[in-house]
């Protein structure tokens, strides 16, 4: 295992791979269980009417490499180590090994999936597996089974991302929500794996898991219902753990205003009491029947772990004024013959100022302030620059933003040979901001 290690170490350093400090997750994971012989934008549902509506996401990374990564990955846990960059709490999950293991294997028709191991906190699921198949990049669906109830008698959210390590394996990472209604703690899982293209019997898994025990509820005493863009909205609780947070809220809206706005979304910043502003992970939304005009919608946001010394939060709800469906004003500039710094205005929302461009053969490295009322996330929700050639094809951006400190973020872009180079954005409105939320914890 050291010497192919070692190769493993050498190929890394020579490319880009999705997960952050990859070589270091794997050669930390690889001490710990040697000791004991043995890794996108937002997911939100919109309002649904009746039955259960299911939110399906896929993210597939575009990283290839050898053979050897490919044999040190069946070797390691899964959450956490190779999907931690936009999660925080997964990695939390697996520094404080809290996922169970699964280590379940299926073959057939020449493709093998192993579930390797899960995570349950009451808030979501979290399920990670491998997929290798002697055809490259197939295309697979799952199905979950909870309890012996079919997706379509749930009302909950799931989404699936990954990335292929080679052309013939893939390292995917499932994950369910419930929304209208709670799980058990004991949850009975059947899941279920088949190829889009042809009816073949799937690889079958079946298997157990109860609820973690680190998960926090708190249920605010102030239950006044906040109007917010003509809905009334309460917040009914929050749940925060090592895996995460999440606000739960009723909202009650005219429909006929729903069915003209299909598009109308409510965001929320959640603070804690030092003024920082944890992560937004996304969020879903699901409705019922409409009763006299109105309908009844729970929305849930999840969010990044509390700091543990967060003793009270503030939750700020925002919305963004629509566009009616015109395109955004688009300002591009050229980078040659720019003086540092220079800035770009975009209109309500503020302006951005490039402090630093760093350039080489492979990438380009742009460092710039963001100079606005509105507080910004990490990654740049709501705005953000792009870099684009003459032809207006935008290039890759090797990690996405990355907040620098403050207000200074820095994104690297990659770049091919001296092609002439422009930097972007849009004119953006200033987002509207309501009354906040606050919620003491115990």
């Amino acid at each position: 295992m050291n010497k192919e290690f070692t190769q493993f170490k050498k190929e890394i350093d020579q490319m880009y791979v999705p997960i952050e400090k990859l070589d270091q997750i794997i050669a930390d994971t690889i001490m710990k269980n040697d000791s004991k012989q043995i890794k996108q934008k937002k997911n939100y549902l919109k309002r649904g009417l009746g039955a259960a509506l299911v939110a399906c996401s896929l993210a597939i990374g575009s990283a290839y490499v050898s053979p050897t990564m490919a044999k040190v990955v069946s070797h390691i846990p899964l959450i956490g180590h190779y999907f931690n960059a936009d999660d925080k709490g997964l990695k939390m999950i697996a520094e404080h090994d809290m996922a169970m293991k699964i280590d379940k294997t299926v073959k057939k028709h020449g493709t093998t999936f192993t579930v390797h191991d899960a995570y349950y906190d009451g808030t979501r699921l979290v399920i990670g597996y491998t997929r290798k198949s002697i055809l490259p990049s197939e295309n697979f669906k799952f199905d979950l089974m909870i309890n012996g109830k079919e997706m379509g008698d749930l009302r909950f959210s799931q989404s699936e991302r990954g990335y292929y390590v080679n052309p013939n394996q893939y390292i995917g990472l499932i994950e369910v929500k419930p929304v209208m209604e709670k799980f058990p703690e004991a949850l009975n899982l059947k899941l279920i794996f088949s190829k889009y293209t042809e009816q073949t019997d799937g690889w079958d898994f079946s298997f157990s898991i109860k609820q973690s025990d680190d998960l926090a509820l708190v249920k605010p005493k102030d239950r006044k219902a906040h109007q917010i863009a003509g809905a009334e909205v309460t917040l009914q609780s929050l749940s925060y753990g090592l895996g995460g947070t999440e606000l739960t809220f009723e909202r009650l809206q005219d429909s006929a205003f729903l069915n003209k706005h299909m598009d109308f979304y409510i965001y929320y910043q959640l603070l804690n009491d030092r003024g920082e502003l944890i992560k937004s992970l996304g969020g879903v939304g699901m409705g019922d029947e409409p009763i006299d005009g109105k309908e009844r919608i729970i929305d849930k946001h999840s969010f990044e772990p509390l700091p543990k010394y967060t003793k009270k939060v503030t939750i700020i709800p925002y919305t963004i004024p629509s566009n009616n469906g015109v395109e955004l004003p688009k300002i591009v500039m050229p980078i040659v013959n720019q003086t540092i710094p220079f800035t770009i205005e975009q209109g309500e929302i503020g302006a951005i100022s490039v402090t630093k461009l760093e350039k080489n053969k492979e990438n380009l490295s742009v460092y710039f302030s963001v100079n606005s009322d509105f507080q910004f996330d990490d990654t740049l929700t709501h705005n953000g620059i792009w870099i684009e050639n003459k032809d207006g094809k935008q290039l890759e951006s090797s990690k996405g933003v990355q907040r620098v400190k403050g207000n200074q973020y820095k994104e690297v872009f990659q770049i091919k040979g001296n092609e002439e180079l422009f930097i972007a954005t849009y004119k953006y409105s200033k987002p509207i901001m309501y009354d906040p939320f606050t919620v003491t914890l115990p």
